[in-house]
């Protein structure tokens, strides 16, 4: 099995573009689910979080997300000691997903986490999509979506990995500042790309240009 890791800013467009990797039968684990899952479900990871963070942040429907969010970024090094708890937790409940895609056939499956080289799990994917948008484009995208201002906007962006950063750690970049129809075109020339480097298409006969690797 191939794990590529789909990465980007907030708002860049990775749902969209996981939207139609999915539509292509491709495999799709999302981190933020995964994340929600265990801030509503995880006793152990709540706790850690409460006694790292107050206990005020856990309900009875588990983390509150935004007032978490909001403690992590008003202290300097909140950051790190929020993303050390976290990704513990996150990376395992991945990891495990990832088991079982692979123990069911599954050839491709992409991972979605906002956090792939803060958490390590870059380590474990076999390639790496990453997705560019503007950064008033992504505040406007977040601003309509969360409502978020823009201070948060801006410490959540400057808390990220740069468009630099991703561009020289990928095997292949998408640019997602035009329609849906084009982010979609270059969501699928990406993928085949990313495959066409991991040796997982080889150029076929006939009409068909490329064609899948027998396994």
């Amino acid at each position: 099995m191939y794990l590529i890791g789909l990465c980007g800013r907030s708002g860049s467009g990775k749902t969209a573009i996981c939207g139609f990797l999915r539509k292509k039968g491709v495999y799709v684990i999302d981190a933020d689910e995964v994340c929600r899952r265990l801030y509503k479900e995880d006793m152990d990871c709540i706790s850690a979080l409460s006694e790292e963070f107050g206990s005020d942040i856990a309900g009875k429907n588990g983390i509150n997300r935004a007032l978490l969010a909001k403690r992590a970024f008003s202290r300097e090094g909140s950051i790190d000691r929020l993303n050390s708890i976290s990704h513990r937790f996150i990376g395992k409940a991945i990891l495990d997903d990832v088991k079982r895609a692979e123990d069911a056939g599954v050839r491709f499956t992409v991972l979605d986490a906002p956090t792939l080289f803060e958490s390590g799990l870059n380590k474990k994917c076999d390639a790496v999509i990453s997705v560019f948008s503007g950064k008033w484009l992504l505040y406007r995208r977040l601003k309509a979506r969360e409502n978020i201002t823009r201070d948060m906007f801006l410490k959540r962006y400057n808390a990220q990995k740069t468009n630099v950063f991703l561009l020289e750690n990928s095997t292949a970049v998408i640019k997602n500042t035009g329609t849906a129809a084009d982010l979609r075109r270059r969501t699928l020339l990406a993928f085949m790309v990313t495959e066409l480097k991991l040796g997982a298409l080889t150029r076929g006969k006939g009409k068909k240009r490329y064609v899948y690797k027998k396994t």
